[in-house]
């Protein structure tokens, strides 16, 4: 038991250890990026990272030399010191502020031609800045006395770290520019000291090469930190989106089950009441007068050939329900100018506003007691006296033809196009009955009916 408790920590343990070694692993995380097909979004993620890296550095450059430039215009000993170290320093702090104002739109950085040409003159720059004692006394008396360590591995540390370089290469070429031209000035320098300070420049030397390396390896850490960075991020909002999807599939079960019990209560309700069905069926096709006769017709009709269905297809449904109505109603209402509303709009839209435009005529007719015969395209056609004989049938057709002359105004509005309204109505007699063996149409006919639908046609616009 003992032994098991001992191998399962030890086995922990290596677990681990080989997690933690390989979580700071250059190439683990780059095959897990790899994995995740999402190279080319963490490159978007490191620009954005060195860029404000690069920010970062230029307002430590611009701040360093705008210092010491008050430095120099104010301790200075002799007008030379303040005219060329001053010059020295003012050019970088021109430099740094004028690419950290541009840095602050990060479109003009994105390419690796401007990044590079960036850090190069920020290079130049600090080279200049940090190196010009040095310069000053070549230029003024061929010699130096200073043999102290300059602020170069200041320009070394910023070239690895902040420096957008797009590529290795290109810092550590720049890097071996900066040695370089530190110890080319150097020598220069204390040319024509003697004896020649070999020691200063091997330890010059020694010193500069373990600043690189470890400009290398900070860069190299900043890079595992980016990579580690990226994937904790792209994992939690992996995590974010299953939970999400767990929970969209948990509601979905849900609405599946509450769908699931409703159907079944409307197959119940069906089972308990069949006539409900096509009670509701029949009413959106005919007047409720009409649809009561018919149900009971169907009802016999059912039942006459429950033994013979084969002849219950075979024979249509052929009653006409005729029926004579006196001292009615009848409007004919037709759209003026609905070529102009069908150009201005895609087939979907017309038939969503011709929908719109008849529905609030049927909210209409409930309120002025009349009643909907049918639609001819464009126009709509109803009646008022029918089932029920209406002492006022006149006014109220009226009435419906004022209310659908304010909708098509109030629709011409909004859609800016010039539609109206031209309206017929006439009062007599019809008569009405359905008509068709296999789909069924309510509809009414007589002469004044005729009357009403040439008072239309005739009829002035509004």
């Amino acid at each position: 038991m003992r032994n098991a408790s001992e191998a399962s920590i030890h086995s922990s343990s290596f677990t681990e250890s080989y997690a933690v070694e390989h979580g700071w692993s250059w190439f683990h995380l780059k095959r897990q990026i790899e994995r995740k097909n999402a190279t080319g979004l963490y490159e978007k993620y490191r620009l954005r990272i060195h860029h404000a890296m690069f920010m970062v550095g230029l307002m430590m450059n611009a701040s360093f030399n705008l210092i010491l430039l008050i430095f120099y215009l104010t301790l200075a000993k002799s007008a030379s010191d303040v005219r060329i170290l001053g010059s020295l320093r003012a050019v970088g702090v021109a430099v740094n502020g004028t690419l950290l104002v541009l840095s602050c739109w990060e479109r003009w950085f994105r390419g690796e031609g401007a990044r590079l040409a960036a850090s190069i003159l920020v290079l130049l720059a600090m080279m200049a800045g940090e190196q010009s004692y040095s310069l000053a006394v070549l230029l003024m008396d061929g010699a130096s006395t200073h043999k102290d360590v300059r602020l170069t591995f200041y320009v070394l540390l910023v070239a690895f770290i902040f420096l957008p370089f797009p590529k290795l290469v290109h810092t550590t070429a720049a890097a071996l520019t900066v040695v370089a031209a530190e110890l080319a000035l150097s020598v220069a320098a204390n040319f024509y000291t003697v004896p020649f300070p070999w020691k200063v420049c091997v330890a010059n030397v020694t010193f500069y090469l373990l600043v690189m390396a470890i400009g290398f390896y900070l860069k190299y850490l900043i890079e595992l930190t980016n990579r580690r960075a990226f994937l904790e991020s792209v994992g939690c909002f992996e995590s974010k989106c299953n939970l999400d999807l767990q929970k969209e599939q948990a509601v979905s079960l849900i609405f599946d089950t509450n769908i699931a019990r409703m159907t079944r209560g409307l197959f119940s309700l069906r089972i308990l009441y069949p006539q409900l069905i096509y009670e509701q069926l029949l009413l959106s096709i005919l007047p409720p007068h009409i649809s009561d006769k018919v149900k009971a017709d169907l009802r016999h009709l059912v039942e006459d050939c429950r033994d013979q269905p084969a002849d219950f297809q075979q024979r249509p449904f052929d009653h006409l329900y005729v029926e004579r109505h006196q001292n009615v109603t009848i409007l004919y209402a037709d759209i003026v100018n609905s070529m102009l509303l069908m150009a201005g709009m895609d087939a979907n839209e017309l038939v969503e506003t011709l929908n719109e435009l008849f529905g609030k005529f049927d909210e209409c007719i409930v309120k002025h007691r009349c009643l909907r015969i049918k639609l001819l395209g464009d126009c709509y056609y109803c009646v008022s006296g029918i089932p029920e004989q209406q002492p006022g049938h006149a006014d109220n057709c009226v009435r419906m033809g004022l209310d659908m002359i304010g909708i098509i105004r109030q629709v011409r509005d909004e859609r800016q196009v010039d539609v109206d309204m031209r309206i017929g109505i006439h009062s007599g007699n019809v008569l009405s009955g359905l008509l068709g063996l296999h789909k069924w149409q309510y509809d009414i006919w007589s002469h004044d009916v005729t009357v009403a639908s040439r008072m239309e046609h005739c009829g002035k616009p509004g």
